[in-house]
């Protein structure tokens, strides 16, 4: 199944806006919503990734950057379209950069 880049961003964005949605519970603990976001941001696809970048950064910022009364704080990761890329870049958000949702393609 191939997507185009318009159902691309429709899924992210749409991804992104409901996982802001469904943080209401982690808004009785306080502090920052951290959200991770995967896409390829290098190579033949990296276009791609850029529009979903920009897609979950409009979903952010529709939302004026508050979901549940706590600011939300995207951070950006690569999988360079390969699999070790992607599990490495989704390992970093989640026990490194300590992210509470991540939305990413692979």
């Amino acid at each position: 199944m191939r997507f185009s880049k318009r159902s691309f961003m429709r899924t992210l964005v749409g991804t992104a806006v409901a996982a802001a949605f469904a943080t209401t519970a982690l808004a009785q603990q306080g502090g920052t919503v951290k959200i991770g976001v995967l896409a390829t941001l290098e190579g033949p696809f990296a276009a791609g990734g850029a529009d979903g970048m920009r897609g979950a950064e409009l979903a952010i910022r529709e939302r004026g950057g508050v979901v549940a009364g706590r600011k939300i704080e995207m951070i950006k990761a690569s999988s360079d379209a390969k699999p070790d890329v992607a599990v490495n870049s989704a390992r970093k958000l989640v026990e490194q950069d300590k992210v509470d949702i991540l939305v990413g393609p692979l």
